[in-house]
């Protein structure tokens, strides 16, 4: 519902009204608060199992529930960072075109990962569910499977992304902006390569955090979404400056940091998943449900 009013609201304030950037700042608010809207109907159902509370009390386990899930706190804040140091680069190097047309990018990047914590909710359900039962047969045929649909479903994205990168650049551009279409269309051909491995990423993030390690769960957090993107970022742009220290590569360069944060990070995350295989876990032994199958058993 987000990622679906997020698109919807930026192509009627933007595309339609003509609005602009505050057109696209509008728009992301109110599907923000659509969202959050959608969320908080938990609240209103009588078979509710969580409820707010004027004083917290279990202090220790309100600091164990934010460490684990530090991996999503870092993705929310990072990808701010990110955006903003992008934008910045984007105005320096190509000006207020360059913006708009990465803009456009930013869309599809943001659907894909709406698409990834799909993917990502539902095996943090399952894996920690059969964790705490100890069921290592189970946990590993739900993170094999996460982590093939995250694979299928980056390469099509990313098939999709480089085939139709006109059409789709199209769908937020007037018909006479074709300079920004064009500067879109490049730009998507320089960052396709993450969305093959993207979701891959966050689901293998999730599957640490399931099993209760949120500390290597957020290492690919920071990875992919702070340290390598910055890092990479400002190498690139020193790299792509005219003169001495630069090698004069091209001014868009600098945007090849974010499939290679991705890419890196998948290195990274794939030595984990090893690492933290269902078979190295400490578990308790397995407990087999008797009877016929649960509903719980079935999902």
């Amino acid at each position: 519902t987000g990622a679906a009013t997020n698109v919807a609201f930026n192509a009627w304030f933007v595309a339609f009204l003509g609005w602009g950037l505050a057109g696209a700042a509008f728009g992301t608010a109110l599907a923000q608060l659509v969202q959050a809207a959608v969320l908080c109907r938990y609240f209103t159902s009588p078979e509710r199992t969580l409820r707010f509370a004027a004083r917290q009390t279990r202090w220790l386990q309100l600091l164990k529930a934010s460490y684990a899930g530090a991996a999503e706190f870092i993705n929310e804040v990072s990808a701010g960072a990110i955006i903003w140091c992008i934008n910045a680069l984007l105005l320096a190097r190509m000006g207020v075109e360059g913006v708009a047309a990465f803009g456009v990018v930013n869309y599809y990047v943001f659907a894909s990962l709406m698409l990834a914590y799909g993917i990502s909710d539902a095996l943090h359900l399952l894996v920690s569910q059969n964790y705490g039962a100890g069921r290592r047969e189970r946990i590993r045929a739900f993170a094999d499977t996460a982590l093939r649909c995250a694979l299928i479903l980056g390469v099509l994205l990313a098939a999709l992304f480089v085939g139709a990168r006109g059409p789709l650049a199209r769908w937020f551009l007037d018909a006479g902006e074709t300079s920004i279409t064009e500067l879109a269309g490049r730009l998507c051909l320089i960052v396709w390569p993450l969305f093959v491995v993207s979701s891959a990423n966050i689901a293998l993030s999730c599957y640490l955090t399931a099993i209760q390690q949120p500390g290597p769960s957020a290492s690919i957090a920071l990875l992919r979404g702070l340290f390598l993107p910055l890092a990479l970022l400002w190498s690139l742009a020193r790299l792509s400056e005219p003169g001495p220290g630069g090698l004069g590569l091209p001014n868009w360069s600098f945007l090849l940091a974010l499939p290679l944060a991705e890419w890196l990070t998948f290195g990274w995350a794939m030595f984990l998943r090893h690492r933290f295989r269902p078979e190295a876990l400490d578990l308790q032994p397995e407990t087999e449900p008797s009877g016929p199958p649960t509903a719980l058993a079935i999902s």
